[in-house]
């Protein structure tokens, strides 16, 4: 007799045989029961998770001979329940749509409808892969599925409902079938196992039942290959990973444990490992991906908190860790070397290196220089940690004490030169810091910047801050009313072209009076090639034309900045009021008694300021 590959010896025959799917088996139960027979079902759900399967089972549940009627419990052993497992009842017509797709097939089955049933209680249709039919032969479908004969029941299964029309999804009760976990894969695997009397440890059927991701028969179908591997011995972890072409999980902790000791060379050492054991390298770097999942997942369940099993003096993951028992302590010891924290921000990191890794021509590179980064990368200092330094520094300089020296490894004799060479932090008033306003007020009183007006005619001054100044910009600022009349017409401007404003602020204002307005922008830019175009020209001469009331002669010339007298342009005017608003704001922190605290325990300067809006 030819060998029965395990997918289909252990086939399930009735509802309470399916692995995963109660949902869909309780429902389809309790409507046999109450006799709430729809006449159209539609399956969905990914590969070998048991749609076909449950359509045959619903078919002998119609017709099984046993009972008088519909029964949720088929028997499984009368002709009717026998022929329908073995393909081969003549009421039960098992079609596979992605061969049969045309509309002449769908009016060829249609003219088999209206024949009664030979035997049973109920002609079957069972189409397979629904979702191939093409839109031709959908159509013809529908007015037979709105209103099919009595006798006739149609089960659809499909892994694509999205491509099905709605109109016939409208007509089907639809039942979602889900992807299997993987412990409940791994139960089902040890039940026929120890049927066959095929000796395995728990690490043997963890890994094929991880590999399936969700379907039973791929599980099954996996483990046939293992145990033809085997030869009757004991099935083994290691050697079912290595005739699946897995790599060995124990390079997955190697990896692990390199980035958490923050070893780059030995976490390359174990990318080599793999590829030398020609494996694939996506599917590697997603079991990396898990493992690092694993170790945020024991960071959380480990950690003392309301309600938490630590707190309690137990261990948590349970259900939420997807990996063996065997390998929860190694877990757990890895896993307390980084905070929480890190690891979060390494498998983010990862997850973001996992996507091109995915559509790379060259994966391992991008591997290995991702474990190489996260092994590189040093442990972040906490936000909260820092706040409470700086707090206990405020504290102590409030009562007077010298804050003490953060603990740290000596510097280097360079790091020393540089210090002694850098002016010593100014003695801080520990009565000032406790009087002093709050940084964000202190920064927003700021004294504005010099007005241009003070300037009008001479170069904007350079401010005085703790930073060397800035070489002292050579043009002047345009006279006052010049600049206002000016400002006046680019708001005009403005108002009817954004884009000719913009060009126009770069713009030097040599005369704007009711008389001539007289203007130039640098020659070869881009900015006044915009600006002589013709339509942009009549648009300033109607703006000049509303401001004035009159018309007034408009010259737009290209031309360098005359040497003896360079005029500033509106957005040059811009930059240094910036400039000098910044260079005010930086005065004023470094005044600030809680920044020179900062800066004496912390040393460096300040650079910017920034305020962000609440």
């Amino acid at each position: 007799m030819s060998y029965l590959v395990l997918a289909r010896k252990y086939r399930p025959q009735t509802f309470e045989d399916l692995v995963g799917q109660e949902h869909v088996a309780r429902t389809l139960q309790n409507a046999l029961k109450s006799g709430r027979i729809a006449h159209a079902y539609l399956f969905t759900g990914a590969r070998g998770v048991g749609k076909t399967t449950s359509a045959r089972i619903l078919a002998r549940a119609l017709n099984c001979a046993s009972q008088e009627g519909p029964t949720p419990t088929p028997c499984g052993h009368c002709s009717p329940c026998v022929e329908i497992a073995a393909s081969s009842d003549l009421d039960v017509l098992e079609m596979d749509a992605a061969s049969r797709t045309s509309v002449d097939d769908i009016r060829e089955l249609q003219k088999t409808l209206a024949f009664v049933p030979a035997r049973d209680r109920s002609k079957v249709y069972i189409v397979d892969e629904v979702h191939m039919l093409s839109g031709s032969a959908f159509n013809a479908f529908l007015k037979t599925l709105e209103e099919p004969p009595p006798h006739v029941k149609f089960i659809f299964a499909t892994t694509e409902p999205h491509k099905i029309p709605v109109t016939v999804l409208s007509r089907c009760q639809r039942y979602d079938f889900r992807l299997i976990e993987t412990a409940a894969i791994a139960q089902s695997l040890q039940s026929i196992l120890a049927k066959e009397g095929i000796a395995a440890d728990d690490d043997a059927v963890r890994i094929v039942a991880r590999e399936a991701a969700g379907s039973m028969r791929d599980a099954l179908s996996l483990m046939d290959q293992a145990v033809a591997f085997a030869a009757g011995e004991r099935l083994e972890g290691a050697e079912v990973a290595r005739v699946l072409g897995i790599a060995d999980r124990r390079l997955l902790f190697d990896i692990g444990a390199a980035i958490v000791r923050r070893d780059p060379r030995a976490a390359l050492e174990a990318v080599a490992e793999v590829a030398r054991g020609g494996h694939d390298v996506v599917h590697f770097s997603r079991e990396l991906l898990a493992h690092l999942r694993n170790l945020v997942v024991v960071k959380i369940s480990s950690e003392p908190g309301p309600g938490s099993p630590a707190a309690e003096g137990g261990w948590g993951g349970g259900r939420l860790l997807d990996a063996p028992d065997s390998e929860r302590a190694d877990l757990v010891q890895q896993a307390k070397d980084r905070t929480l924290v890190d690891l979060e921000r390494m498998f983010l990191a990862f997850s973001r290196a996992f996507e091109e890794i995915g559509r790379s021509a060259t994966p391992r590179l991008l591997l290995e220089m991702a474990v190489a980064r996260l092994a590189h990368s040093e442990p972040l200092v906490p936000i909260d940690e820092l706040v409470g330094r700086l707090e206990a520094l405020e504290r102590r300089l409030a009562g007077g004490a010298a804050p003490a020296r953060a603990a740290g490894p000596r510097p280097s004799p360079r790091a020393q030169g540089e210090a002694q060479s850098a002016p010593r932090p100014r003695s801080i008033d520990a009565r000032a810091l406790a009087a002093a306003p709050p940084l964000a007020a202190a920064i927003d009183r700021a004294p504005p910047p010099a007005s241009r007006a003070a300037t009008e005619g001479e170069p904007p001054a350079a401010e005085a801050t703790g930073a060397s100044p800035a070489p002292a910009p050579t043009a002047l600022a345009p006279p006052t009313e010049t600049l206002r009349e000016w400002r006046a017409i680019l708001d005009r401007v403005g108002a009817e072209s954004r884009v000719l404003r913009s060009v126009l602020e770069h713009a030097a204002p040599l005369e704007v009076c009711p008389t001539a307005v007289r203007v130039t922008l640098p020659p070869d830019s881009l900015h006044g090639r915009i600006a002589i175009e013709r339509e942009k020209l009549e648009l300033l001469h109607r703006a000049v034309r509303a401001h004035f009331g009159r018309e007034v002669p408009v010259d737009v010339r290209l031309a360098a900045k005359d040497p003896e007298r360079p005029v500033m342009s509106s957005s040059e005017l811009r930059a240094v009021d910036e400039a000098r608003t910044s260079a005010e704001r930086v005065r004023v922190a470094e005044e600030h008694p809680a920044v020179r605290a900062a800066m004496g325990v912390f040393g460096g300067a300040v650079k910017s300021v920034k305020t962000e809006l609440a």
